[in-house]
């Protein structure tokens, strides 16, 4: 069975900065986008998150 992580929600309009663009990869974009898309939200402490409501 493959998995497939369950997306918070749907992406609107995506825009970036010059400097973004210059300095990170678009694949690099798109990883991340794709990780805080799943709440994957790492760098947050235990203490600091808060539970995503149920739909």
């Amino acid at each position: 069975m493959k998995y497939t992580p369950r997306l918070l929600f749907p992406v609107g309009q995506l825009v970036t900065t010059p400097g973004a663009l210059n300095h990170v990869s678009g694949a690099y974009m798109i990883h991340c986008l794709a990780r805080h898309m799943r709440g994957d939200w790492d760098v947050l402490m235990r203490r600091t998150r808060k539970p995503t409501p149920k739909r």
